[in-house]
């Protein structure tokens, strides 16, 4: 246990914070995220080293960090993706095979073809957005 050296209460704060960047890589958080993160950048009276935003500012680098494929050099942002398409396609075969429901067409390996299409929308709609909201002031808190 590597946190077996803390206190209760800064054990419980550390495990908060996991909680709270798992949650933040979902994709259903993420554009409320990215909103109030767009929001609160251009406002000076914003104090990114206090909550809430400090909470904010965790929540949207550790996005970034999620989403950091789409940056890097094209073999490595391939070999991404064809990791992830694989875990979604298997997702889609059992929903379509145990739930009897139609995935989404970004887990569903019958449409594989549409692949480029929807690497093309994923970049422009989710990770080129997030990653323009560059420009803030703060003091980075942990």
């Amino acid at each position: 246990n590597i946190f077996s050296h803390l206190k209760p209460r800064t054990y419980a704060l550390v495990i908060s914070y996991i909680k709270e960047a798992i949650l933040a890589t979902d994709l259903a958080n993420h554009f409320e995220i990215r909103r109030q993160f767009e929001e609160s950048v251009g406002n000076d009276d914003i104090y990114w080293n206090e909550e809430p935003y400090c909470s904010l500012l965790r929540n949207h680098l550790m996005t970034c960090c999620d989403l950091a494929a789409a940056t890097k050099p094209w073999s490595t942002h391939r070999d991404v993706v064809n990791l992830v398409t694989k875990e979604f396609f298997a997702q889609g075969d059992r929903e379509r095979l145990e739930l009897h429901i139609e995935p989404q067409e970004m887990m569903d390996a019958r449409r594989s073809h549409e692949l480029p299409r929807l690497q093309i929308g994923w970049i422009d709609n989710v990770c080129l957005p997030l990653y323009k909201v560059t420009k803030f002031k703060t003091s980075f808190c942990i």
